[in-house]
């Protein structure tokens, strides 16, 4: 458009300097125009070479004219041009106005939701803080619990070593049962053999065969308990064994207890270095965000100056466009003036050539001329104006 413009104002200064060409052109012929009516006036006896003289003037100033004309026709149609793109321009003008509008509406709403989002990162970094405390504090009964953990595992260690002593002398005692039990065997085995000969000997071993009965009682009983003894020893030993396996069992999860603790704790410590590099992140991001809504709403102050500017630069398109329709109208005028001169040029040169055969109405003719000189003149003077007023920078 601008392109466009610019030729356009070229071409109109090409032909403004045309037009004040043709003008200076058309002062200096109806200067000499009125020198030859005045010499018409004081000699007649010239009349033919001036006749002549100002017939060749006539034709040409009738040429500056057409050209004036010509030119005149040509500016208005290129003023109407301007006029025409400067209304267009208005217009596109108006379209940014309409654009830029909308991008500080955008820019607004993005400052808003700049400020939305920094109370966001505000809160969630105000969270990750209150979750890095919490995960200190985990951190910290996770250490207690593995200490405790150390300690019961120490514990079942002990109590394993307890277990393997208790099974020993389990163990110790069943056989000592076990030779009770061989012992009470063979006193049984006595006292029948005594009760055997005690019947042997008749009525003298009656006492003997009393004690020898009491005595396989005894062995009896003795067999009896070293048996109650060697059961219960192998329910203690069953029990121990029991024990002993779950003791083991309770040391292996307290093993595992303790595995998952320094798990927990090293995982809590990478999430509390991790917590502590987001809240660096976010914090950061907050900064960065609350930049974004400073330069956001510096952007929409700038957007909002460019509108005004926009809208001030369409006004003056505006008065550019109404400029250039006066022109027109003063080029139309200048159009009409240089063709309503050309037709007084060709009255004169009319008249020119009826002086060679009337003398009579020569004082009339050039008086005529006289006069048509000095509207020329003063016709010109005025284009000469109306041209310095059209200015085009």
């Amino acid at each position: 458009l601008a392109t466009h413009f610019n030729k356009f104002i070229s071409n109109i200064r090409n032909i403004i300097n045309e037009v004040v060409k043709s003008t200076n052109n058309l002062s200096n012929i109806s200067g000499e125009l009125s020198n030859i009516s005045d010499q018409m006036v004081l000699s007649a006896k010239d009349m033919n070479v001036q006749s002549e003289t100002a017939a060749a003037a006539s034709e040409q100033v009738s040429q500056n004219v057409i050209t004036v004309a010509s030119a005149s026709k040509e500016a208005s149609a290129s003023v109407h041009n301007i006029a025409h793109m400067t209304e267009e321009m208005s217009s596109t003008f108006n379209e940014i106005v309409k654009s830029t509008m909308q991008t500080e509406e955008n820019v607004s709403r993005m400052a808003d939701s700049s400020k939305d989002m920094s109370a966001g990162v505000t809160q969630v970094a105000m969270a990750i803080e209150q979750m890095t405390s919490s995960l200190n504090e985990v951190s910290k009964n996770t250490n207690i619990a593995s200490n405790i953990s150390q300690k019961a595992n120490q514990r079942a260690y002990d109590i394993n070593i307890r277990m393997d002593g208790l099974t020993k002398v389990s163990k110790q005692i069943g056989k000592v049962v076990g030779v009770i039990k061989d012992i009470a065997d063979k006193t049984d085995m006595l006292a029948l053999n005594a009760t055997i000969e005690a019947a042997g000997a008749g009525e003298a071993g009656k006492g003997f065969a009393v004690v020898a009965g009491e005595v396989k009682e005894l062995a009896k009983q003795s067999a009896e308990a070293t048996d109650e003894i060697a059961e219960q020893i192998e329910q203690i030993q069953s029990s121990i064994s029991e024990a002993l396996n779950s003791t083991n069992e309770i040391n292996k999860i307290i093993k595992d207890i303790a595995g998952i603790n320094e798990n927990i704790a090293g995982s809590i410590e990478e999430q509390s270095s991790t917590a502590g590099d987001i809240s660096k992140t976010i914090a950061s991001s907050a900064k960065n965000v609350k930049n974004v809504a400073e330069s956001a709403n510096e952007s929409s102050k700038l957007v909002g100056d460019i509108s005004i500017s926009i809208n001030d630069s369409s006004k003056t398109a505006q008065k550019v466009a109404k400029y250039a329709v006066e022109l027109s109208k003063g080029v139309n005028e200048v159009a009409k003036s240089t063709s309503e001169s050309s037709k007084s040029v060709m009255d004169i040169a009319n008249n020119i050539q009826k002086i060679r055969l009337v003398a009579k109405t020569i004082d009339q003719n050039a008086n005529q001329t006289k006069l048509s000189s000095l509207e020329l003149d003063q016709m010109s003077s005025n284009l000469s104006q109306l041209v310095k007023k059209f200015k085009l920078y």
